[in-house]
């Protein structure tokens, strides 16, 4: 807590506002992240939000069957030589915090890819999130600089007086009264004239959110200018959007079909399958995975 000419300012806040911004905006990346993916007929001792976290977090994850149980799972893994042709670890080790661990390798045993550089999620999500949080934190020191734009200073016989004036400013006090020892001649205010920049600010930041929303594949054509869109923008924006959900949702289709050779007649749900995850609204578009709508019932996680 420091003292500056009696008003108390707490320099630990601002660090923890700092890293609340930021855990805030990774959080909420994260989770669009982690939900963007839908897995069709997963077997039920699979959890697909822990594939997915996995994948988010490390970049792949193992898909193989119990040695005692024969329970199909969806585990973190440690890879390691030797490696094939193709630079794939032939042997990997599942294990779990409840101290599992099973050996396997490329005959018994899927590795699911976050993305064909095989690299996690949350580096680029991290970088978004401190994008973001610097700029949110500078449109709250200036939106505070609009309402406080002043330097009050006094003599030190006065410091009580001007703190009990300023929590009163501060907290949006309509009138500040005052006492007989209250003399209008006792305040030096420096009136710091602040610039209102926030607008731009949120305009930037704005648009650095919806970078982030394409990077993770989320429709975001419409958020700034919706009524001067013409079809080539949408278009491009589009094509955008299916390169960049192609990105990862490549990487778990070859891992599908992997795991459907592999596991041949042994898939309690039948073939797994994965696609970008439908959101409600108009699907005009077609923005999605191209696995239509008139689909068999199928378990999907």
């Amino acid at each position: 807590m420091d003292n500056l000419n009696g008003l108390k300012f707490n320099r630990r806040y601002n660090e923890w506002l700092n890293d609340a911004t930021f855990f805030d905006y990774y959080t909420r990346l994260k989770e669009i992240a982690i939900n963007s993916f839908e897995w069709i007929n997963l077997p039920d001792t699979c959890d697909p939000r822990f594939l997915e976290l996995l994948l988010f977090e490390f970049g792949y994850c193992l898909f193989f069957k119990h040695r005692y149980n024969d329970a199909f799972l969806t585990l973190q893994c440690a890879i390691n030589g030797p490696l094939n042709m193709y630079r794939v670890p032939i042997k990997r080790r599942a294990f779990a915090v409840t101290g599992f661990n099973q050996e396997c390798d490329d005959l018994n045993s899927v590795i699911i890819w976050n993305n064909f550089l095989r690299q996690p999620t949350s580096l680029t999500v991290e970088l978004f999130a401190q994008r973001l949080t610097e700029i949110e934190r500078a449109i709250n020191v200036n939106v505070k600089a609009q309402k406080t734009p002043v330097l009050i200073s006094g003599s030190q016989e006065q410091q009580r007086a001007l703190k009990a004036i300023y929590e009163k400013y501060d907290g949006n006090t309509p009138v500040i009264f005052g006492d007989k020892s209250t003399r209008p001649d006792m305040l030096q205010v420096l009136n710091t004239s602040a610039p209102e920049n926030y607008l731009n600010l949120t305009m930037m930041k704005n648009r650095i959110w919806n970078e982030a929303m394409t990077f993770l594949g989320v429709d975001n054509a419409y958020t700034d200018k919706k009524e001067r869109m013409i079809t080539d923008e949408i278009e491009s924006n589009n094509e955008q959007l299916m390169i960049q959900r192609s990105v990862m949702l490549n990487a778990r289709q070859q891992a599908c079909d992997m795991i459907n050779k592999l596991f041949a007649g042994q898939l309690p749900n039948g073939d797994v399958s994965v696609r970008y995850r439908k959101q409600g609204g108009d699907n005009n578009g077609k923005l999605y995975d191209g696995i239509e709508e008139s689909m068999p019932s199928v378990n999907r996680s």
